[in-house]
């Protein structure tokens, strides 16, 4: 079977957002598996999927008409129907009433990938016409609702959730991982803005490890280490614990990749990497959906590939050994939507399509490729504000 370009693959992910939404409100399906319907939209797959609207723009797989027509449509539907608890969205919606499904969560960290897509719309959509000027003004209204302080509940840090019959988790973001995210836009609110001290309690349980001869800020799946590199170029960007150390978050995504292959050269197949959050067959052993990391603990034989992919900017030649890996000895990994989201390697299992990946490839290729989205960034006031206050340094 003949190689796919990683174009291809880029756009195949791309159409996974615009072709599975619905069209009236920009609501995206969490995943796509075959025989499966009723599949409820995830608000971080929203939040990507506005994101890649100016990167189909760029790469003429749609018109700018259309995706200002979608984007506009997206964020009339939360700013003006979504329920939301002090400006932040539950998890989980029905992709059709967009109402609450499951009893889920809302969530901090999802939501924050909504306001990041709104955003980037902002930032994007900058003609003076009424429309866009529309996309403007929803976005800014959006984001300013968030209230960062009431999802904190009296502590430091952010809770991860809250549900209107329990309250707030009482775990909250510490810790290195994909809430940098949060942690950052937090800082840059217009009117709730986090405090410095937020800051400091997520950069308060930071571990650095020293594994395979490398220091680096440890935190197992890969995802976490891609997720704010997505929209945040941060190159030469560093807080004061990585300071101290010589690090930047950049370098550390790169130190990340090369554990993970030094690992894989550790079970004898330099190539074959890739651990991350995903999922795997249910039942037995493998027990599902898991966040899964090197090199400690029981590993299952499960790998995400979207992540080798997803690793060029950060460590290129590396990354194309992982993809070409993959791609070559499995095939079947690549189809209509992209990259299925993980793999079984003994038994062969193949997931179905995830919108987290496929954001994930859309996002991270583009940024390889162009740095559109890192370009987009220096023109958000909040993204601007918050990695000044959390790391001195702005783009």
């Amino acid at each position: 079977m003949p190689k796919t370009s990683i174009e291809a693959i880029q756009r195949a992910a791309w159409h996974y957002g615009w072709e599975s939404a619905n069209p009236q409100n920009g609501l995206v399906p969490d995943h796509i598996e075959a025989g499966k319907s009723g599949v409820p939209a995830s608000i971080a797959v929203v939040g990507m999927a506005l994101s890649a609207l100016a990167v189909g723009v760029e790469n003429g797989w749609v018109s700018r008409h259309d995706a200002a027509h979608r984007a506009a449509a997206t964020l009339r539907f939360f700013a003006r129907d979504a329920a939301h608890h002090g400006g932040f969205f539950f998890h989980f919606l029905d992709m059709e009433k967009g109402a609450r499904v499951w009893n889920c969560e809302v969530s901090s960290i999802d939501s924050t990938i909504l306001f990041l897509g709104a955003l980037f719309c902002g930032a994007y959509f900058d003609h003076d016409t009424p429309r866009e000027r529309g996309i403007r003004a929803l976005s800014e209204e959006i984001f300013a609702r968030a209230n960062w302080n009431w999802f904190r509940n009296g502590d430091e840090a952010v809770s991860i959730a809250f549900t209107p019959e329990r309250g707030f988790s009482k775990h909250g973001w510490r810790g290195y991982n994909e809430g940098l995210l949060l942690a950052v836009l937090g800082l840059g609110s217009p009117t709730n803005a986090l405090s410095l001290s937020s800051y400091a309690a997520w950069t308060s349980t930071y571990r650095f490890k020293r594994l395979y001869g490398r220091d680096f800020l440890f935190c197992g799946p890969l995802f976490t280490h891609l997720f704010p590199q997505l929209w945040l170029d941060l190159r030469g960007v560093a807080d004061a614990p990585l300071q101290k150390r010589g690090l930047d978050f950049f370098a550390n995504t790169t130190r990340a990749v090369e554990i993970q292959v030094e690992w894989a050269k550790k079970r004898g197949h330099p190539q074959k990497w890739g651990v991350s959050a995903c999922d795997a067959p249910q039942g037995g052993k493998l027990g599902g959906y898991r966040a899964r990391g090197v090199p400690f603990g029981r590993f299952d034989e499960v790998f995400s590939p979207p992540v080798c992919l997803a690793s060029l900017p950060f460590a290129p030649d590396l990354a194309l050994d992982g993809w070409n890996y993959w791609q070559k000895n499995h095939p079947e990994i690549v189809g209509r939507w992209g990259v299925r989201g993980a793999i079984h390697a003994p038994s062969g299992w193949t997931s179905g399509w995830f919108g987290l990946d496929q954001g994930l490839l859309v996002l991270m290729l583009e940024n390889w490729r162009s740095g559109l989205l890192w370009e987009l960034s220096k023109r958000i006031t909040p993204l601007q504000i918050g990695l000044f206050e959390a790391t001195g340094k702005g783009q």
